[in-house]
């Protein structure tokens, strides 16, 4: 602490509530003094320890902790503990909300999920065959197999003019960001659609074990973000659902900050060791609490920083003006067959990654 003080890493609010708590226990330390270790050792000695006794092991395992949180290197942060960091700084402020799951939402999310697991079950079973992909290779000069046309002219002299294809296997290493808007206009078919496409797409994702999180945004503000949580990414320890039921209660709400969206999933994107990164991101209209140059800005940024970005119009044809690799879909049919394609596309095909 002493350490940090003096190089200058601490914020007032730490600063304050260190002064406070050293007040709490009868403690007049100055941090700033250099005798800062015989105050400790005096503030220790004043301490009372009622639940337990407190030996010399004891002791010593607190001593070995601190010297090694005195190490120059930086300690490594937890998933949680990583965003916060990243959001910190981001020009955009965050009301970040988990959606509470009850009873009738759990019965309507399984009433929906059954209506189209004929699809999601087809799906999930065309990937499960093929979960590896392959970078084809050919292995020339053999006795027997397909015959290499260009050498049979040397067939007298080397009867080995056959070949045959060989793959390396490489296993599927994806993670997934969904995102729906959730802004005013989604009201009625929008909101309807977006919520049977989410459970189909969470149901073949989580059948194939795939990495992903599904996030709900609109705004109240300029540059203002409400992110409601609904499916999370392992890493971020809070990964227990087993299914998002909170997806039945997506609804309309107020503006939409696209760009901020973005970098709030681009943000969690940096705490997952997958090595593909896609984000898919339905939109109906065009940001209301962001310029369009912060969106584009924000999705080239994605996409230099190995993280593919995936405009999905709901009824919205210029969702092409914003996401290079796009795709406007009318109709819930229309946004199934979107959502079915770039599953092949990246999954069974890896086209684009």
């Amino acid at each position: 602490y002493t350490e940090a003080k003096s190089k200058g890493l601490l914020s007032k609010k730490e600063d304050d509530a260190a002064h406070m708590l050293m007040k709490m226990l009868g403690s007049s330390l100055d941090i700033t003094s250099d005798d800062t270790s015989d105050s400790f050792a005096d503030l220790d000695e004043g301490m009372s320890y009622e639940d337990g006794e407190f030996d010399e092991d004891d002791n010593e395992d607190d001593e070995e902790t601190i010297k090694h949180h005195e190490k120059p290197s930086a300690p490594v942060l937890d998933a949680v503990s990583q965003l916060k960091t990243d959001l910190h700084d981001s020009p955009y402020n965050y009301d970040v909300k988990d959606i509470p799951i009850n009873k009738d939402a759990k019965e309507a999310y399984e009433q929906t999920a059954k209506n189209i697991h004929m699809l999601t079950a087809n799906l999930t079973k065309q990937i499960k065959e093929i979960k590896v992909y392959n970078e084809g290779g050919k292995n020339n000069g053999l006795l027997t197999g397909k015959l290499d046309k260009k050498n049979l002219h040397r067939y007298k002299t080397n009867p080995n003019i056959f070949y045959n294809n060989t793959y390396k296997v490489k296993e599927m290493d994806l993670a997934f960001g969904c995102i729906l808007d959730e802004s005013g206009s989604m009201s009625g078919d929008g909101v309807k659609n977006g919520r049977i496409v989410l459970i189909m797409l969470q149901e073949v994702l989580n059948a194939l074990g795939i990495n992903h999180s599904i996030i709900g945004h609109t705004s109240h503000g300029h540059h203002h973000c409400v992110i409601h949580k609904y499916y999370y990414f392992k890493e971020e320890h809070q990964h227990s659902i087993a299914k998002p039921y909170q997806l039945i209660n997506i609804q309309a709400h107020s503006g939409n900050c696209d760009s901020g969206a973005l970098y709030y999933m681009e943000s969690l994107m940096k705490t997952v060791h997958n090595r593909d990164k896609i984000v898919i991101i339905f939109s109906d209209g065009e940001p209301t609490e962001c310029t369009d140059k912060e969106l584009k800005d924000q999705v080239r940024h994605m996409e230099k920083n190995g993280i593919h970005v995936i405009g999905v119009g709901i009824n919205f044809t210029n969702i092409k003006e914003y996401y290079p690799d796009n795709a406007n879909g009318k109709n819930l049919k229309e946004m199934t067959d979107i959502v079915v394609n770039i599953l092949k596309r990246y999954v069974l095909e890896k086209k684009g990654v």
